[in-house]
């Protein structure tokens, strides 16, 4: 029997994967902020999350670090894919800026 872990992390992927597919839809925004985000989450369910990074002093202080400091990591994230993204498309339209006019003469 298949671990739940491993279903997650399986539809996880197939959502990294087959999200981004639509017209005009930032890619890699979207697939940085992702991976930020399972990385976090991730880190968070081995036990890589250091516990000096604790917000307050209460039972769920290293929940709500990994919570809070995850979604800032994801703003980040997505705004250097949306960054990556937006020169991306402008580096595709000034390229069909420059392309060769072809002159058609009339007979």
């Amino acid at each position: 029997m298949a671990s739940p872990w491993l279903a997650l992390v399986g539809y996880a992927l197939l959502v990294y994967v087959a999200a981004p597919r639509a017209e005009g839809h930032p890619r890699a925004a979207f697939r940085l902020s992702f991976a930020t985000g399972l990385a976090v989450g991730v880190g968070a369910v081995v036990g890589a999350w250091p516990p000096s990074w604790r917000i307050g002093s209460g039972i769920s202080g290293t929940l709500l670090a990994q919570n809070v400091l995850g979604l800032l990591a994801c703003f980040v994230a997505y705004g250097v894919g949306l960054a990556l993204d937006v020169a991306r498309t402008r580096r595709a339209e000034l390229s069909s800026y420059f392309e060769p006019v072809r002159v058609v003469e009339e007979p």
